[in-house]
C-alpha cells in the first residue's frame, strides 16, 4: 500500500493533486509558430503530452518536437533534448501521446512537419509503484476539516493512454475516475470545521500497468479556500502483476516438451 498525507493552502480552493498532477495548457494549439511551456527551473520531473483533435486523414502525419531538459529514473539530467511525438493523421479525437522522457523547467513545442494539427497538451506526473504493474484493490481517506466546505470531492485516477477527450480552445478531460468521495457519499459529503471525516473503499479491481505509462494520481476538490487542515490519503494494492486470462501456467518449456500448470494438476506435454 502506498499512503500521501495532504493539507490546503490558504488560497487554494479548485483542483489539487496528491501522488501525482496534471498541469494543462489553457487552449489548444498547433505549435506553429512553436510556444513554451512550464516555467524555468522548477522540478516538474513530469512526462509531456498531447491529446489531438481529429486529424483530417490526407496521408501525411505530423511531427511536433519537444525540446528541454530531461531526468530518468536513475537521475541522469541531459539538456538541449529533442524529442518527436508524430501525430497520427487519420488518429481520432482525443489519441492520446506520452513522451517516455520526463521533463524539468521549461519546454519548447514546436511542430517540425505535416499539417497543422490541434492538441491539447500538458505535462503529468503519477505514481507508478516504482514502474511495476499492480492492481488496486481499495482507498481510504481520513481529514480534519479547517473550514467549511459544501461540495468537496476526492477523485482516485488511473492515469492511461485510453479514455481522453479532447476539447477545443480549453483543457482535455482525462479519463473517467476509479473511485470518488461525493458519488459514494451522495448527499453527506461537506467538510466541517473542527470535524473529522473519512472515505473507504475496499472493492476495487483495477489493473495498472505502471511498467509502461499508467499509473495513479489523487484529485482533491474544493470550493472553500484551506478545505482541509491535514488529511491522510491511502492506496491498497496486490504487488504483483495483474493474473493473466488463461487457467494454464506455464512452468517449463524445454526443447521436447511443456510442462503445463492447470486447475486438475500438472501435465507434460510433448
Amino acid at each position: 500500500e502506498k499512503t500521501w498525507a495532504f493539507m490546503s493552502r490558504d488560497a487554494s480552493s479548485g483542483t489539487n493533486y496528491i501522488g501525482g498532477f496534471y498541469k494543462f495548457g489553457a487552449t489548444d494549439n498547433d505549435f506553429n509558430p512553436s510556444i513554451t511551456f512550464g516555467t524555468a527551473n522548477v522540478s516538474y520531473a513530469a512526462h509531456f503530452f498531447l491529446v489531438q483533435a481529429a486529424g483530417a486523414s490526407g496521408g501525411v502525419d505530423t511531427v511536433i518536437r519537444v525540446t528541454g531538459t530531461t531526468i530518468n529514473d536513475q537521475g541522469t539530467r541531459a539538456t538541449a533534448v529533442d524529442i518527436d511525438i508524430t501525430v497520427d493523421d487519420a488518429g481520432s479525437a482525443g489519441t492520446y501521446y506520452e513522451t517516455p522522457e520526463k521533463w524539468l523547467g521549461q519546454v519548447t513545442i514546436a511542430k517540425q512537419s505535416g499539417p497543422d494539427l490541434l492538441c491539447n497538451y500538458g505535462f503529468a506526473k503519477y505514481w507508478d509503484n516504482n514502474n511495476t504493474d499492480f492492481r488496486v484493490t481499495g482507498v481510504e481517506a481520513t481529514w480534519l476539516g479547517a473550514k467549511n466546505d459544501a461540495a468537496p470531492d476526492i477523485q482516485l485516477h488511473h492515469h492511461k493512454a485510453t479514455g481522453w477527450t479532447y476539447n477545443a480552445a480549453s483543457e482535455p478531460s482525462p479519463p473517467a475516475h476509479i473511485a470518488s468521495m461525493a458519488t459514494d457519499h451522495n448527499t453527506e459529503i461537506a467538510i466541517a470545521t473542527a470535524q473529522e471525516g473519512a472515505w473507504k473503499r475496499d472493492n476495487l479491481s483495477t489493473d495498472i500497468m505502471g511498467s509502461t505509462n499508467e499509473g495513479t494520481l489523487i484529485e482533491l476538490t474544493t470550493t472553500t479556500n484551506r478545505t482541509y487542515a491535514i488529511g491522510n490519503f491511502l492506496v491498497r494494492i496486490v504487488p504483483q502483476p495483474p493474473e493473466v486470462a488463461v487457467t494454464d501456467k506455464l512452468l517449463l518449456e524445454t526443447g521436447d516438451a511443456i510442462l503445463l500448470e492447470t486447475g486438475d494438476g500438472i501435465l507434460l506435454e510433448s
